[in-house]
Formats: structure tokens, C-alpha cells, sequence
């Protein structure tokens, strides 16, 4: 009864927000976005699987997010006004985007479930029995692993100008990774793979060291100023501890997301302000923020999570006859690491500062990015044909990982 209330209150929400005025588009666009939004939540609250780590429900919420609940959000306010999309883009243009994203929503699933599991398998687990892994190899093995991300991480900082280079850093991030250093800034992420290895046998005894190194990882990455890498590796952590020692309750996630939501929108907030006003009066930067918390809120939501406007340009792209990358970008990444290692050079295009030239044609050398998400950047290499087999890829392989965790 609990979950049928809790997703009538969902649905009854959604309409609420689907009736506002100021939405780019009419009812059929509304529609699915409703749709995408309340689909993705039956999945991640359902009574028969209640670990909500579980990969689909992760990916099938942030997915809900980023294509359904937040373009009713932010479409008032504004969020589609964007000349890409034409003079007076149409109804059509909007609902034909949207519904690409419902049915990448159904290949996702798809996948999952054309991937049958070799046995039934209870997913609400909240131990970990690892007693047939060698713990102690794997226990050293992450520490190596970790050891070369902090070496890479080492040499990336004090090379490109030390911390306090990163600290008065206002350009865009992207030259970070693409400049003289930047194979080392991928091989920072080694420190990510590192804490989840050794954490995986640590967790069970040692919960709170575990998240200790997962909040002092990303600390780190929080020097290089980017959201997202200074959040992956504490979620890692407390992904761990779900699994590892004790299963985290609804409340506590709420919680722990609220607390990650604002450590983000400060690093947006610091990222963005003047840095000589930040080091002569940082009390007043952080009463600033405190003061606007609710829009500094909204625009990390905006950024960082809603993603259908930028699909909307790469939809908008491919249908005005623009060329397919044909895989890319998403090889894109390996260019630093081919400069770095290898001496060749940067030819390879990556999808966000792609897009962010589509956007801002009369930017000269661009190296801020417009993230497309995954379904943005697979229907820009291999439009909608390609993008459906890729997310039914992606939907068997979160069957995969599921099932992998739950024998470990």
C-alpha cells in the first residue's frame, strides 16, 4: 500500500509540475516526460528489491533526473531558450527529442531484462562474504593500484604550478587534462580504483576508515575543481559500506545526497567566483553562498544532472544533417595519454567541448565542455539507431555488474 500512495503522490506531483506555464513544448512533450520521470521511480522504489544501489535503480534514477523530472523543473524557467534549436523551434522538435529519451529509457531495460541471471539471486544482501579472496593480495593490490594515482596526482599538481596554481584557477577544466600534463590528470583516477579494491576488504571491520578514504580522495579531486570527480570517489565508499557492513537506510541516502548536493554547489560557487576576493575575505564568499544556497542548488542541478537540452543539440545536430562522430569521442579521452606517453597529437574530439563550440561557434579554441550524457553522446556518434543498441548494451551489462556483486 506504502508504495502504491508513494507513487500516486509521485504521479499527482509530476502533473502538478507539467502544468505550469512557461514549458517549451505542449501536451505530448509533457507526456513523456511525465512518463519517463514516474517509470523511472517505480523502479528504484518497488517492494521486491530494496537495495537502492542495486546499478539499474541507480542508473534508471539519475536517469528519471536528467530526462524527465528535470526538464519539468527547469522548462519555465527558461532552460530551452536556446538559439540552436532554431527560430521558433516546434512542438515536434521537443517532442521528438523526448520521446528518443523514453525509448532509450526502454532499450536500457531491455537489456537488463533479456540478460538472464544464471540463478535467482536475492538482491537485498547486507553483508559481504569474502572469504573465498585472497584478502590480503587484493588488500596490497589496491594499495598499489592507489599508489600510482597518487603519483600521478603528485606530478600533475606540482607540475603544472602547485596547489596554489589550482586554488586562484578560473579557466575551464578541460585545459587541465589537455595541456603538457594531462596523461597524468586520467592516471589520477587510479586513486578511485585503488580505495575501491582495498575498501572492498577493509569495509567490513573498518567502515568508517573506509569512508575516510573515500572523503579524503575526494577532497583532492576537489583541488582540481570538478564536481562530479570529487563525488565519485566518497559514493564508491558508501556504495562499499552498503554492501561490505551494514545496508544504509532510505533516510541516511537522502541525507548523504543532500550533504553531496551542497559540497558540489560550493565547489560550482568557488569555482566561478573571483579567487583574489575568495583569499581576501573567504568568510563573506561563504555567507554569499549561504545567502542564494537555493539557486546556487539550482544551477548544480541544472549542470550537473539535467541533460535533456543538451541532447536536444546533438538531436538538433544530426537531424540538420550534421556528421555523425562515429565513435569518436568516446575515445576522445585517450588524447592527453597519447600526447603524454606516446608523443602524438591532440586529433581526437571530444564530445563536450564539441558541443560547446556548436553553441558558442564564435569561441575561438574552446576547452569548456557541454555534457551530453550518455544517450547525448551516443546518439552523436551513431545516431538513434546506435544509441538504442548502446543503451540495451548498457541495460545487459548493469545486469552483469548486479549479479557480480551479489556473488562477491
Amino acid at each position: 500500500m506504502i508504495y502504491f500512495l508513494i507513487h500516486f503522490g509521485h504521479l499527482l506531483l509530476l502533473i502538478a509540475l507539467a502544468g505550469r506555464e512557461g514549458h517549451p513544448a505542449g501536451a505530448a512533450y509533457l507526456a513523456i516526460l511525465v512518463l519517463i520521470a514516474w517509470l523511472s521511480l517505480v523502479i528504484v522504489f518497488n517492494p521486491w528489491r530494496r537495495d537502492y544501489f542495486e546499478p539499474l535503480k541507480m542508473s534508471c534514477g539519475l536517469y528519471g533526473l536528467s530526462f524527465g523530472t528535470g526538464p519539468l523543473l527547469l522548462g519555465p524557467a527558461g532552460a530551452y531558450d536556446m538559439w540552436f534549436y532554431g527560430i521558433n523551434p516546434t512542438d515536434e522538435f521537443f517532442t521528438n527529442g523526448a520521446a528518443i529519451c523514453f525509448f532509450g529509457l526502454l532499450a536500457m531495460l531491455a537489456g537488463y531484462i533479456s540478460t538472464p541471471p544464471k540463478r535467482w539471486i536475492q538482491s537485498d544482501v547486507s553483508h559481504v562474504t569474502t572469504a573465498s579472496v585472497p584478502n590480503r593480495r587484493m588488500f596490497w593490490g589496491g594499495v598499489a593500484i592507489g599508489l600510482i594515482g597518487l603519483l600521478s596526482y603528485v606530478i600533475l599538481v606540482t607540475q603544472s604550478g602547485g596547489v596554489q596554481y589550482f586554488l586562484a584557477y578560473s579557466g575551464g577544466r578541460a585545459t587541465i587534462f589537455e595541456g603538457v600534463y594531462g596523461g597524468f590528470y586520467w592516471g589520477t583516477y587510479f586513486m578511485v580504483a585503488g580505495i575501491s579494491i582495498a575498501g572492498a576488504v577493509l569495509v567490513r571491520r573498518h567502515p568508517v576508515v573506509t569512508l575516510m578514504m573515500g572523503v579524503v580522495t575526494g577532497a583532492m579531486f576537489a583541488l582540481l575543481q570538478g564536481r562530479a570527480a570529487a563525488i565519485v570517489p566518497v559514493l564508491v565508499c558508501v556504495v562499499l559500506v552498503n554492501y561490505g557492513f551494514r545496508k544504509i537506510r532510505f533516510r541516511s541516502l537522502v541525507s548523504a545526497s543532500m550533504v553531496l548536493l551542497l559540497f558540489a554547489s560550493f565547489l560550482g560557487a568557488y569555482r566561478s567566483a573571483e579567487k583574489n576576493v575568495v583569499g581576501k575575505d573567504a568568510i563573506t564568499v561563504a555567507s554569499n553562498f549561504l545567502d542564494n544556497v537555493y539557486e546556487n542548488f539550482t544551477l548544480t542541478f541544472a549542470t550537473d544532472i539535467e541533460r535533456l537540452d543538451i541532447f536536444l543539440v546533438t538531436y538538433r545536430y544530426i537531424e540538420q544533417g550534421g556528421d555523425e562522430m562515429e565513435g569518436e569521442t568516446l575515445i576522445g579521452w585517450l588524447s592527453p595519454v597519447n600526447r603524454q606517453f606516446f608523443g602524438g597529437g591532440d586529433e581526437l574530439q571530444t564530445a563536450g567541448p564539441f558541443l560547446f563550440q556548436l553553441l558558442n561557434p564564435h569561441a575561438i579554441d574552446a576547452r569548456a565542455g557541454a555534457q551530453p550524457s550518455l544517450p547525448g553522446e551516443l546518439y552523436l556518434n551513431f545516431a538513434l539507431p546506435g544509441m538504442l543498441i548502446g543503451l540495451f548494451v548498457y541495460g545487459a551489462l548493469l545486469k552483469c555488474v548486479g549479479r557480480l556483486v551479489n556473488k562477491v
